[in-house]
């Protein structure tokens, strides 16, 4: 059985995407307009690591890519999160320098300048120097210090994702903070090759603005905890390992351990948020931390919506970030032991749903005005109450109902891509008898 000390598994992986470079990320293609600076870049990352995982800690991987990733013999316990780490992380700076700088269109000229600003990142080697001339398969095939620094990138990402036993579960999960170490690295890199500022105060000061953001991150977490005024053991025991998994400095490390056993209140709480992403992966993750005692406390919801306030996220964006929250784990949820069988997602989703259901209520009007404006739709609902409706029929209902709801303020920040909170509200509520047997789920 492979343990987490094999090495190799990172020259595998970079030898598998030297012969198969990365497809363009349909995020950044998309991005109605041209991306130049850090905020826009961001805006496309968080469609990547929201539909990966990786911003919530629960990655997955792509479908069709399992037989690449255990071809590169990654640990096998955290080999399927260790791929789409590094997925993440050299896909989206490898797109990132190609939108920058159009003229490089060398895929493994671009992989090699990525591995070895990952090496001077996060170990702290400037080694672009010594390999300035060598191309990457000769490094990965005999150059000796070259593969000595990959085989130490590989302690240093273990360490990065890697998750002791929590909420019960096993396997799949990644050290929450991972999605950090891939951010500040993108942030870092855009500013050492777009702003040319090579100095190492550069890389000091973004490591330094990472530390601070996991105390803000882990203080927050405490306030949650808090929220009831009462910690459950399971809270304890996750605070105790989220710390344990920040890597803070000892200094800070101890403040905490003793700062937590008291309650943390949302005056002691810093909202000093640099980016629009890092917002949202603070409240997603405050979502999720919600859930893990399997009850969702009405405390917990109003600190999350008053921290959201604080940090100017507004009511309608946090409703659809807890959508954001919703849709990926009732696609994924079943990876993730954390959430099997949780009472809480149950409540999160009832949540969701009755919000829909006022806004569903309160715009009925609205919505069978247009209805009835939609010539055909109202004309396969009647049809709907007497008979079956075949399959085109009940593809076009949907989508169809699907394009009303979105015209109509209240609903539109519910209709993510697939809707389907959304379409079963308005069915259920829709002055039109259609029965289980004339329309699938």
């Amino acid at each position: 059985m492979r343990t987490l000390q094999n090495s190799g598994w990172l020259k595998n992986y970079l030898r598998f995407r030297l012969n198969h470079p990365f497809p363009p990320l349909r995020a950044y293609l998309e991005s109605p307009h041209p991306l130049t600076a850090r905020h826009d870049f961001d805006k496309c990352l968080y469609h990547v690591v929201q539909e990966n995982g990786v911003l919530l800690g629960c990655p997955v991987v792509a479908p069709g890519m399992t037989s690449q990733w255990k071809e590169c013999g990654f640990p096998e316990k955290y080999a399927d999160v260790i791929f789409v780490y590094l997925e993440t992380l050299f896909s989206v700076a490898i797109q990132e320098k190609k939108l920058l700088n159009p003229e490089q269109t060398n895929d493994a000229k671009l992989l090699k300048q990525v591995v070895l600003d990952v090496i001077y990142f996060y170990l702290k080697q400037d080694v672009a120097d010594n390999f300035k001339n060598e191309e990457l398969y000769f490094m990965l095939s005999s150059n000796k210090n070259f593969l000595k620094s990959l085989t130490l990138m590989e302690k240093e990402i273990n360490r990065q994702i890697k998750v002791k036993k929590m909420f019960s579960s096993s396997g799949h999960l990644q050290n929450l903070f991972g999605f950090l170490e891939i951010y500040y690295f993108l942030q870092w890199h855009f500013a050492y090759h777009v702003q040319r500022n090579e100095s190492d105060s550069l890389l000091h000061s973004f490591l330094e603005r990472q530390i601070q953001l996991k105390e803000q991150l882990i203080l927050m977490f405490s306030a949650l905890v808090w929220a009831d005024e009462v910690v459950m053991p399971v809270e304890a025991q996750v605070m105790q390992q989220y710390i344990d998994q920040a890597r803070l400095p000892l200094k800070i490390l101890r403040k905490f351990q003793k700062r937590i056993r008291t309650p943390v209140l949302l005056e002691d709480l810093s909202f000093s948020i640099e980016s629009d992403l890092l917002k949202k992966y603070l409240l997603q993750t405050l979502i999720l931390l919600s859930l893990i005692d399997n009850q969702q406390a009405p405390q917990e919801d109003d600190l999350i919506l008053k921290i959201a306030m604080r940090m100017e996220v507004g009511k309608e964006e946090l409703d659809l970030l807890y959508m954001a929250v919703i849709e990926f784990f009732a696609e994924h949820g079943h990876n993730f032991n954390v959430l099997t069988n949780n009472p809480a997602v149950s409540k999160l989703d009832q949540y969701v749903r009755a919000k829909i259901m006022v806004a569903v209520q309160s715009s009925l009007e609205n919505i069978m005005t247009e209805i009835r404006e939609t010539g055909e739709l109202s004309v396969l609902l009647a049809k709907a109450t007497s008979q079956p409706l075949t399959d085109e029929e009940k593809r076009k209902v949907k989508e169809q109902l699907m394009d009303i709801a979105k015209t109509v303020p209240a609903l539109a920040i519910f209709c993510l891509p697939a809707g389907g909170i959304v379409l079963a509200v308005l069915i259920k509520l829709l002055p039109f008898k259609i029965l289980p047997s004339a329309f699938n789920e």
